[in-house]
């Protein structure tokens, strides 16, 4: 019953920090959100215990199941958002990233992503058939 409880509440707060990720990306601007991630421009790569690892996994995959069934489907920047505060309240060092596309494919616009990354492993926001280039980056020092 331990990890069923525990689950819960990680779902819960999920729950609770997707809709204030998801708010404030569409309610205020850039400039004050992004304060809120942490140091910008943070040396990414930062070495995570196999511990955090299966604990930043974790909180991927409950992350994802809880925005998959929000009525608004929030999208990778709020996921990446709670993510980082997830595992920032756990102590597991972490890099998230905000990327776009060089170029538009034909018809469409340049796509925006973000993405959450644990010791080189995307917890949040895997991507792989785009090729997308970070423009910012928030994240531990090593």
């Amino acid at each position: 019953m331990g990890d069923f409880m525990c689950t819960l509440a990680l779902a819960g707060e999920a729950a609770v920090l997707l809709t204030v990720a998801h708010a404030l990306t569409r309610r205020v601007t850039y400039r004050r959100w992004s304060r809120l991630l942490g140091t910008a421009g943070g040396v990414g790569g930062a070495i995570a215990a196999d511990a955090d690892r299966v604990r930043a996994a974790r909180v991927g995959r409950i992350i994802d199941r809880v925005a998959d069934r929000h009525p608004w489907r929030p999208v990778c920047l709020p996921r990446a958002m709670c993510g980082r505060w997830m595992l920032n309240r756990r102590g597991v060092a972490n890099t998230m990233f905000v990327g776009v596309e060089p170029e538009a494919r034909a018809g469409a616009k340049r796509m925006l992503h973000a993405w959450l990354v644990v010791s080189g492993v995307t917890v949040t926001g895997r991507i792989t058939d785009r090729d997308i280039r970070p423009i910012a980056r928030f994240g531990d020092a090593e």
